[in-house]
Order: C-alpha cells, then sequence, then structure tokens
C-alpha cells in the first residue's frame, strides 16, 4: 500500500461496509480498514459529527498503528499542499501527544521492501529525496514523507523521508542526515491542546475496540 494512504483511502470509502464503533451519537468511528501480515493497520475514520469536523474537517482522514504497540499516527489533509497537513502522533500507553504540521504518512513496511520506490504524486510519481536509512527506518516508529524542491526542472520536487521515534517521553524526529534540531521550523512538534486529546483520546478507544472485517 502507499503506498498507502490514497489508494486505501478510495477503496475502503468505496467498496466496504461502513463500520462505526462504539456510541453512535459520539460520531467516533471507523469508516473501514484492513491489517496486514506485518501487523500494521490502516483505517479511514469518521469525522460525521460537528465536534469532530472541528477538529478534521476532511474525508482524508486516516490513522496508522501496529497492533502489537499502543502507538498511533492520525493523519488529516483538508488542501492540496503539505502546509495544510496535519499529524498527530500518540502513545496510548504514556499518554503522550505530540502535533506536526507537515508530511504523509507511509507504512514501514512499504519502504522496507521498496527502498528505491517512486512515491505516487497527483500527477506522476515522485522520486525519493534521499536513500531510505533501513537502521533508522527499523528503529523509528512512524515515517512521513516531506515534500522538498529538487533542482530537476522536469521533476522539480521529491519526498524526503522523515523518522518519528518515541522515546524518552519525547518525539524525536530525524532527517536522512541527523536529528532535527530544537527550534527547526521545518520539522517543529507541537504541542496538543486539552480539547484536542479528547478528540484523540475518543478516536484511540475506537481504534483499540475495532477488527478488521474478515
Amino acid at each position: 500500500m502507499y503506498a498507502g494512504y490514497k489508494t486505501i483511502l478510495l477503496t475502503l470509502l468505496m467498496g466496504w461496509q461502513t463500520l462505526v464503533i462504539g456510541q453512535p451519537a459520539s460520531g467516533y468511528g471507523i469508516l473501514a480498514g484492513d491489517c496486514s501480515e506485518d501487523d500494521e493497520c490502516v483505517a479511514a475514520l469518521s469525522s460525521k459529527s460537528s465536534a469532530l469536523r472541528e477538529f478534521c474537517d476532511s474525508i482524508d482522514f486516516l490513522a496508522y498503528w501496529k497492533r502489537s504497540t499502543d502507538r498511533y499516527l492520525i493523519q488529516c489533509r483538508s488542501g492540496d499542499t503539505s502546509e495544510d497537513d496535519v499529524v498527530w502522533v500518540v502513545d496510548g500507553k504514556a499518554g503522550l501527544f505530540f502535533r506536526l504540521n507537515y508530511g504523509r504518512f507511509i507504512k514501514k513496511s512499504t519502504l522496507a521492501k521498496s527502498p528505491n520506490m517512486e512515491i505516487p504524486d497527483k500527477f506522476r510519481a515522485r522520486n525519493l529525496c534521499n536513500p531510505v536509512d533501513l537502521a533508522k527506518l527499523r528503529a523509528s516508529d512512524f515515517i512521513l514523507l516531506d515534500k522538498e524542491p529538487a533542482s530537476d526542472e522536469d521533476n522539480p520536487y521529491c519526498y524526503a523521508p522523515t523518522y518519528l521515534t518515541l522515546q524518552g517521553g519525547e518525539l524525536i524526529v530525524s532527517t536522512s542526515d541527523n536529528p532535527a534540531k530544537v527550534g527547526d521550523p521545518d520539522h517543529a512538534v507541537h504541542a496538543v491542546p486539552v480539547r484536542d486529546r479528547q478528540h484523540l483520546k475518543h478516536l484511540l478507544d475506537a481504534l483499540r475496540r475495532w477488527r478488521p472485517q474478515s
């Protein structure tokens, strides 16, 4: 999957039975999803309630996690540019919440199997800016693809892998070169307001109870 979020979003929303988990009035639920043999899960999330639409007013609202952990990446893409992307990373067991304002997730197993892959994009596939660092890939919890300008006139931008690791009560962001520095505006990690934490907690409760359709 990108390989997966665009392809799976269309497949899930058009082809599968809707499944809402939790109290119907809450508006928190899962439209559909799947888990791979690698134990990685992706699900399209519901944002039917007015409160949740304030949190993410987009049909491109996805969760990605591994069932053997209680760590989740929630992605909301409400526009056509990377500045419109919002990503929350949550460690459910530790009660840690982080927000990033860039990037698209990609499954770790996808990059591990095809480290030189081209990334599907709106008009054409794009190259990775840097080779995948397999050691960082294995050590990380999640991978984001960060759009960056490229020198090729025919292919003006590429996607740089960004490695996210929950460690020591913090979210460590690393690029292919080294960990992002404190204050780096391109890879800033933001605190999550209390109201948004409550939304995320409800979503995590739904994800924990959910089971893929057989």
